[in-house]
């Protein structure tokens, strides 16, 4: 984690996958969430992320 940090201090692209809502808020400036080989959202971390957990719940996958 700490290697990802100083990358991204030091100005460098990272591509970060990952199903963690938490994780993206913490690292990522920008994000784009995928759903079935389709892109839903593309911009704000917490819109991408929201947006992710709110289908999350609609599928019954996660409880509020």
């Amino acid at each position: 984690m700490q290697r990802m940090k100083n990358l991204k201090k030091d100005g460098t692209c990272i591509l970060l996958v990952s199903h963690s809502p938490n994780l993206i808020r913490q690292f990522c400036d920008r994000a784009i969430y995928i759903s079935d080989g389709v892109v839903k959202f593309l911009g704000d971390v917490d819109v991408a992320c929201d947006q992710y957990q709110n289908d999350l719940i609609q599928w019954g996958m996660v409880q509020q």
